[in-house]
C-alpha cells in the first residue's frame, strides 16, 4: 500500500442476516493502517490496526456488532489495494494471480469496470466481486463500489465520503 491517506466511507452491508450502516474512517501512514467503525450514533463499533500481516482488532460494542471488522478490512484491501499489477490498463479483461487467489480486472477506456476474487483451489466456492462506480477505482470522493462477497454471503456498498493524503 504506497502512500499515506485519511479515508472516509459509508458503508452498508446486507445478506445473511446482516443488516448494517456504519462510518469507516481509515488512516495510513507509514507501514500501518488504522481503521475505525462508528455505528449511526457515532459510538466507537470497532478499531482495527494492520502492519504488515499483523491485525489487531479492538471491539467496544461485543457480539451486538453484526459485521467481523476484519471482513470490512479484507473488503477495503479487495477495493482499493489488491490489484492485478501494471494498471490502469486501456480496455478488455486481465488476470493476475496473488496467492493462492486469481483476481480478473474488466477494463474500458482506461477505467476499471469491477474486480473479481476467486480462490484457485476452490476454498472457499464462489466469488468476491468489487464493482465500481466511474472513477471509483481508487476511493475518489463521491464515488460508490459495491461488494458482493460470495465468501462470506453478504453486499457491501461503500460510499466514498473523503479522500485526502
Amino acid at each position: 500500500m504506497d502512500g499515506d491517506f485519511l479515508l472516509r466511507q459509508r458503508v452498508r452491508v446486507r445478506g445473511d442476516g446482516v443488516d448494517v450502516g456504519f462510518e469507516l474512517v481509515s488512516q495510513k501512514k507509514g507501514a500501518e493502517l488504522t481503521m475505525v467503525g462508528l455505528t449511526s450514533f457515532g459510538a466507537k463499533a470497532f478499531a482495527l490496526t494492520q502492519k504488515g500481516t499483523d491485525v489487531r482488532v479492538d471491539s467496544f460494542l461485543g457480539a451486538a456488532w453484526p459485521m467481523p471488522p476484519r471482513n470490512v478490512l479484507r473488503d477495503l484491501n479487495r477495493m482499493m489495494f489488491l490489484t492485478v499489477p501494471g494498471g490502469p490498463f486501456p480496455n478488455g479483461s486481465v488476470e493476475a494471480a496473488l496467492g493462492g487467489t486469481r483476481i480478473t480486472e474488466q477494463w474500458r477506456d482506461g477505467e476499471l469496470l469491477w474486480r473479481s476474487f476467486r480462490r484457485v483451489d476452490g476454498d472457499p466456492a464462489g466469488t468476491v466481486t468489487v464493482d465500481f462506480a466511474p472513477q471509483a477505482e481508487s476511493g475518489a470522493p463521491g464515488k460508490t463500489a459495491r461488494i458482493r462477497n460470495g465468501w462470506c454471503g453478504y453486499e457491501a456498498t461503500v460510499f466514498t465520503v473523503e479522500r485526502r493524503p
